[in-house]
């Protein structure tokens, strides 16, 4: 029977997470400070620790500084149960060695989910440790938890020794791409094949798995030094990025890797992990086809990472996030014909956290979908209210596959809703972006393609593309008038907008002087601080009103 530690000060909740673990078949301990945590830890060794924060004679940080500096208890997976949201807290207890954190209040499901998430090992391991004693051992490259890659990491380490070893994590870039242009199937045997030729690449005593998705981990025993491991990562770059023929297709793919070493980085398995999670997130944000070593300097921000990601899956939950809104007024005749709706964070304990920063993060882990998702059903509120036609943001990850796509439609009610569709992913799936927009033209959605200018879509693709409005992106209308380029290429975008008989809307209009040019070019509509800032709903009603005459 798995058996859980409780450490948690107050008595009735302590209780009733124990009342909770029994009911779900787990042997339960309890403890109701950090040192009698410790002496029940050293004495029954739990399968895992959940342990509070902020405790009278020993605090969580420095009980689980203790029970890591012991042998016997240094590996048992150990999670923090707090109320502090504070990234610094969360990032000083992911240094110590913490796995996980729990945010109170939290749900049954979140706490059974968190110790699933962190018990799906042994079998892993048993399994591993019983291949690497038998010669001639199945190399091939194996589907694998993240949670059991930890166990594979965890027995090699004691082996090596002081010899050291690396871990590199590789993430093949274009996936996503390629599962919308060339369908899922293709996708998958691209994956196979991947692992297949790092097989071949990699010493028979080298195991790699495949960790799900587009992400692939190597331990590299006895590879410890780093002038050796860099060139290492560059030759997997190389020969991974050599063609590969599927179907009849040649595709080629670049590879980015982040590489931790032990025990120059770390001492645990991990640590290594989390190291080497840092290092290929950093890499990511500087292209393709690249390898990083860990450096302490990225841990801070990988932390910070973490911490802001598990506030942003609990923020919708919270009621954390509402829509401003952004009038849409017809240059002409000076009144408003629509709204633009936006996101915007109110964190509870950060304050106001900018769309810049948690849009990108919301769009790398797909919880865009479900904040897209909320603000749809929000929209259809304020067109009730004023209505008003309502346009608003929305990611291309609805359109990457049938059935976020058949969810999306299932949301879009017949209100006059125009959905703003970013250029670059006009130019990502084409054909099949194509065929969807038209099913939404059908129900009544109009099309808006949005930062036009910035994502070099082609006339031939534009030309088929089901669109109702083209919004010149504010970066091309700061520098008007004085800009002589700036007034060619805005004059350029109204008329092939025009030509594919678009409507137009100028983003980013501040100045009187821009506002006179755009419409003497032809450009119909505009958005921009000349009239507004960005506005709770409430206030729009103020301002709507001290506009009319």
């Amino acid at each position: 029977m798995t058996k859980v530690l409780v450490v948690e000060d107050m008595d009735a909740l302590r209780e009733e997470i124990m009342d909770t673990l029994r009911f779900e078949g787990y042997e339960v301990l309890g403890a109701e400070n950090g040192l009698v945590g410790v002496a029940l830890a050293t004495e029954h060794l739990p399968d895992i620790i959940l342990c509070d924060v902020m405790m009278p004679q020993m605090d969580g940080y420095e009980t689980l500084k203790i029970l890591r500096q012991q042998p016997s208890t240094a590996m048992i997976p150990f999670i923090f149960l707090t109320a502090k949201a504070d990234k610094q807290d969360m990032r000083y207890g992911m240094e110590l060695g913490a796995d996980d954190y729990l945010t109170k209040p939290f749900t049954v499901a979140e706490l059974l989910g968190a110790i699933q998430g962190r018990l799906q090992k042994a079998e892993c391991l048993k399994k591993y440790a019983q291949a690497t004693q038998q010669d001639g051992k199945d190399t091939s490259t194996s589907v694998c938890k993240r949670s059991e890659f930890y166990q594979l990491l965890n027995s090699l380490i004691p082996v090596v020794g002081n010899k050291g070893l690396a871990v590199f994590l590789l993430e093949i870039d274009q996936l996503p791409l390629i599962h919308g242009a060339l369908g899922r199937d293709i996708g998958s045997e691209l994956l196979q094949a991947v692992g297949d030729r790092l097989q071949t690449l990699l010493p028979a005593d080298y195991p790699a798995v495949k960790l799900g998705g587009d992400e692939f981990a190597v331990v590299a025993p006895k590879l410890a030094d780093r002038q050796a491991v860099q060139e290492f990562a560059q030759r997997l770059i190389h020969h991974l990025g050599r063609g590969y023929m599927i179907y009849g297709h040649e595709i080629f793919i670049t590879t980015s890797i982040g590489i931790s070493l032990y025990p120059h980085d770390a001492l645990t398995a991990d640590d290594l992990l989390r190291n080497a999670d840092s290092a290929l997130y950093y890499v990511k944000q500087l292209g393709h086809n690249r390898y990083q070593c860990f450096e302490p300097s990225l841990s801070a921000e990988f932390a910070e990472r973490m911490a802001l990601e598990n506030s942003l899956r609990q923020g919708l939950q919270h009621g954390e996030f509402r829509l401003v809104v952004h009038p849409i007024v017809d240059l002409a005749k000076q009144v408003v014909v629509g709204l633009e709706a936006l996101l915007r964070w109110q964190h509870r304990q950060m304050g106001t956290i900018m769309p810049n920063r948690f849009l990108p993060l919301a769009e790398e882990t797909g919880l865009i979908l479900d904040l897209d998702l909320w603000a749809l059903q929000q929209a259809e509120i304020l067109y009730d209210r004023w209505h008003l036609p309502i346009s608003l943001n929305i990611s291309g990850k609805h359109f990457q596959n049938e059935s976020t796509f058949d969810n999306l439609v299932k949301y879009v009610r017949r209100y006059p809703l125009c959905l703003d569709i970013a250029e670059k992913v006009v130019m990502q799936h084409p054909v099949k972006l194509i065929t969807q927009l038209r099913t939404l033209q059908e129900m009544g959605v109009k099309i808006a393609v949005d930062d036009f200018g910035t994502g070099f879509a082609s006339y031939e693709i534009l030309k088929h593309f089901p669109a109702n409005y083209l919004k010149i992106d504010g970066s091309f209308v700061r520098h008007l008038p004085q800009d002589k380029h700036a007034i060619a290429t805005a004059q350029s975008i109204i008329e092939l907008g025009h030509e594919l008989h678009w409507q137009i809307i100028a983003q980013g209009i501040e100045t009187q002087e821009q506002l006179e040019l755009l419409h003497r070019l032809g450009c119909q509509y505009g958005q921009g601080y000349i009239f507004t800032l960005p506005i709770p709903p409430d206030q729009f009603e103020v301002w709507l009103t001290r506009r009319e005459p």
